[in-house]
């Protein structure tokens, strides 16, 4: 309480004058600020560059400048009403019916009340020429442009060709701004079209050299339950293909199992779902639904057989022997390149493979598809989940697939 009260006692005595500045050293600092003095829209530059300027209890934006203007022998007006009028040669209405100081603080430009300050604060006074801000975040605006343009002339990534692109319209606009004799030119030229349209199209040269930099962005998947998945990459590959869809509008369900309908609907898809005529040769698979042109068509390509006796069992869990299986007959039906083969005997349950299905799985483990789950266990009877099979599918794609 007892320094509440002795600061609120200083800063009254400055306000009239009873204290000189120095008169703050005799009490400990709590920090620091950095204080400056633009007048970036008439000369280019700073009257005061930034500077670090003590803190001590009860300062604000008005004690700071004071003891800065008296530490430099600035003239200065208006601090001890809260209202600066004058630093320097600078004064309110000195040029023109909008000039005059403004304070920023932490950039901005628009904090009010102001309060006390704090350790680490930025203090800005501003000499404006146009309109409250405005000239100042343009001039700034201007040098962020510049700063860009700096930037992407260094860069070596892949998007070379759209990063040269908007480099070139930017440097144009810089080219432009450059033939005026002084900041103060260039912002009365653009009064002759408005502030807001100069400032606008200076900002969208900025973003198209930061979006051309960036390269082109992911658009975000539609799932909440694939964010940090292992397999989230496949995920959005097979995706954005439109090869696998969600189970619901927001769910991917990666660890459910996979349907023997949905493979064949995913190979379907990547043939462009062909029209397809002709009986469907299972009981089990109703006329209508969203996979029965798929297994006709899969049943037709000799890509799947059923199990027997009128008998497809589309909702039954695909296990990773019949998704090999399927692989292989798809592949030979394209004519890729099948030659592949894997010695599966390091496997310790290589003797559960099914006669029909061992070729498909030395086939798809040899060219890299399905590996072990273990470094001894190939699971040839276990269910594949659809993470599972979105990865398997990529690798097909990129290795199989020319």
């Amino acid at each position: 309480m007892k320094k509440r009260v002795f600061a609120l006692f200083l800063a009254l005595a400055l306000a009239l004058g009873l204290l000189p500045m120095s008169a703050l050293a005799a009490e400990d600092p709590i920090g620091t600020v950095t204080v400056s003095i633009e007048t970036k829209t008439i000369d280019g530059g700073y009257l005061v560059e930034p500077m670090e300027e003590a803190l001590y209890a009860g300062d604000t934006v008005y004690t700071i400048i004071a003891r800065v203007a008296e530490e430099l022998d600035l003239a200065l007006e208006g601090a001890d009403a809260g209202y600066v009028t004058r630093i320097g040669d600078f004064s309110a209405f000195g040029c023109g019916d909008q000039s005059g100081w403004m304070v920023a603080l932490n950039d901005d430009h628009n904090t009010w009340p102001l309060p006390e300050l704090k350790d680490g604060d930025s203090v800005r006074f501003c000499y404006t020429y146009l309109t409250y801000g405005y000239d100042i975040d343009l001039i700034d605006l201007v040098d962020k442009l510049a700063e860009t343009c700096a930037q992407a002339a260094e860069y070596q990534g892949d998007n070379g060709e759209a990063v040269a692109a908007a480099l070139t319209e930017a440097e144009a606009k810089l080219a432009e701004i450059s033939a005026y004799e002084s900041n103060q030119a260039y912002l009365d030229s653009v009064t002759i079209y408005g502030p807001d349209s100069e400032t606008s199209t200076v900002e969208a040269l900025i973003q198209a050299l930061n979006d051309a930099i960036s390269g082109p962005q992911e658009e975000a998947l539609p799932f909440t339950d694939v964010d940090g998945h292992w397999a989230l990459d496949s995920i959005r590959k097979v995706y954005d293909q439109g090869l696998m869809t969600g189970t619901k509008d927001t769910l991917f369900a990666p660890d459910n199992a996979l349907s023997r309908a949905m493979v064949v609907t995913i190979l379907y898809r990547l043939e462009g779902a062909p029209a397809v005529t002709g009986e469907n040769p299972y009981a089990d698979t109703a006329d209508g639904t969203w996979y029965t042109d798929a297994v006709i068509w899969a049943d037709q390509q000799d890509i799947v057989g059923g199990y027997g006796n009128g008998q497809f069992g589309p909702l039954n869990d695909i296990t990773r022997e019949q998704l090999a299986a399927i692989l292989l007959r798809y592949a030979q039906y394209k004519t890729y390149d099948t030659t592949a083969s894997a010695d599966l005997r390091g496997y310790t349950d290589a003797g559960s493979i099914s006669g029909w299905a061992l070729e498909a799985l030395q086939w798809a483990n040899g060219a890299g598809l399905i590996s072990g789950r273990t470094n001894t266990l190939l699971a040839p009877a276990g269910s594949t989940t659809r993470a599972e099979t979105a990865v398997i599918l990529v690798r097909f794609l990129e290795q199989i697939a020319p």
